[in-house]
């Protein structure tokens, strides 16, 4: 891991799919366990476990278990589909466990700008719309790889845009009512 995609696709959503019908009851056991990624996203693995990780290369103890999964299951790019989950989770379940992991920390940081209660839901108000204003337009671009040719052009037609990579993941933490549209190059 080490890029954000790849530990959210690879880690987190696995862990997530894989376990969350458990309701806490699991035990993570890491063969390739690294202490980095376990403090950074220890909030998180503490959504879905209430127990500590085990790194197997150097617990030594012996552990028995009713039963184990071997293996992650993953359903798609950084995505949870709810038809074959268990309890029928879906990524804006995934969103919301995440929101919760961090909810302590947040709101333990100071404040630049209040939001209201009517402001924290989807624009969908027109009358809510007249009060914030129009919708910042985000472009991401990159100079190096995947660089975007038409960017005047894109910024013209879109709303919201971003090229195809790890930084995509932070879709996660988007607000309610944001829209996300993701371009891929063939």
């Amino acid at each position: 891991m080490g890029n954000v995609y790849h530990e959210f696709n690879d880690g987190l959503l696995p862990l997530y799919i894989t376990s969350q019908h458990l309701h806490g009851q699991v035990v993570f056991v890491i063969l390739e366990y690294h202490s980095w990624w376990v403090t950074k996203y220890g909030e998180i693995i503490g959504q879905v476990t209430i127990y500590a990780v085990i790194d197997f290369s150097k617990d030594k103890r012996v552990h028995c278990f009713p039963e184990m999964i071997v293996g992650l299951n993953i359903h798609d790019e950084l995505s949870v589909k709810p038809e074959i989950m268990k309890d029928g989770k879906s990524i804006k379940d995934f969103r919301e466990l995440v929101s919760k992991a961090y909810a302590p920390i947040l709101s333990s940081m100071p404040q630049t700008k209040s939001i209201t209660k009517e402001q924290s839901f989807p624009l969908r108000d027109s009358r809510l719309v007249s009060q914030l204003g129009k919708p910042k337009l985000v472009v991401i671009s990159r100079e190096k790889s995947r660089k975007m040719m038409n960017q005047k052009a894109i910024v013209k037609l879109a709303k919201m845009v971003g090229v195809h990579g790890a930084a995509m993941t932070h879709l996660l933490f988007m607000r309610p009512g944001s829209v996300f549209i993701q371009i891929v190059s063939i």
